[in-house]
């Protein structure tokens, strides 16, 4: 039946066209993926992102998963130009987008796939590159609290990234980081070291610190840990006697403090 289904010339020469586009579409796939990731409109960049999110054989694929990676990176270069242009811009003439920006670029909808896609993709060597995007959606907050110690140093190095004063870091970066950090604590995915080094730092914010965004991300470490001595920091907080610098923002971080303080309380009582 074989030799037959050979001898019939008019099959054989459609398996042998056949059988090769087999084997090479999916190589077209990726091309036309990484090319429109590289190089296409903002269409073609959202159709790309979409069909990686929707396919597990493009997501381990290297160049694919190259080409979202460096896509990453232009959003995140995007996001600091955005900040640095706000910062050097008088009150009343910040830009509400980067210069930069052409038709169909900052779409929110987008990012977010994008951000979403980086970490389903789930790869330890991205940390560094999600530690910029930690204020930005749950999703990298969850991952990165997964990775646990892992994610350690990463985090704690951009916490102290020069961006911090040169005003280009990406929006709420630094409270998303320590979000983070509240999550390990949360999940018990850090070792008992990296855990006292968290509630050290988080007592050191809320001691010192009047940046309101970095003392409610340090009430998430309290939150998560219910540590005394986090505890006692941040009874001035819920009392709204520690002075911040951007005092409008008081009420708001005092109610926060004062609901972590319940919740540790009542979780004492419990014990």
């Amino acid at each position: 039946m074989v030799q037959k289904f050979f001898n019939d010339k008019s099959v054989l020469a459609t398996f042998l066209v056949a059988v090769p586009l087999m084997f090479q579409q999916p190589a077209t796939d990726v091309q036309r993926i990484t090319d429109w990731l590289l190089t296409g409109d903002a269409d073609h960049r959202a159709a790309a992102v979409q069909a990686v999110t929707e396919s597990v054989t493009l997501q381990e694929n290297a160049s694919v998963r190259s080409a979202v990676k460096q896509e990453l990176i232009r959003i995140i270069a995007e996001h600091r130009q955005f900040e640095a242009e706000r910062a050097a811009a008088p009150e009343g003439l910040k830009p509400t987008h980067p210069s930069g920006w052409k038709r169909g670029e900052g779409d929110a909808e987008y990012e977010l796939a994008l951000i979403l896609l980086a970490t389903k993709i789930n790869d330890p060597s991205w940390i560094t590159d999600l530690t910029w995007l930690a204020g930005g959606d749950s999703a990298v907050i969850d991952t990165l609290a997964r990775w646990g110690n892992e994610s350690i140093p990463a985090i704690l190095a951009r916490y102290q990234d020069p961006c911090v004063a040169t005003h280009d870091c990406p929006a709420l970066m630094r409270e998303g980081l320590l979000a983070t950090l509240a999550q390990m604590v949360q999940l018990g995915t850090v070792s008992q070291v990296n855990r006292s080094q968290i509630v050290s730092m988080a007592r050191g914010i809320l001691a010192e610190s009047d940046d309101w965004e970095l003392v409610v991300g340090a009430l998430k470490i309290t939150a998560a840990s219910c540590d005394s001595t986090l505890i006692a920091a941040a009874g001035p907080v819920a009392t709204g006697t520690k002075v911040l610098s951007e005092s409008d923002h008081t009420p708001f971080v005092s109610r926060q403090a004062t609901r972590v303080l319940e919740k540790c309380h009542a979780a004492q009582m419990y014990r």
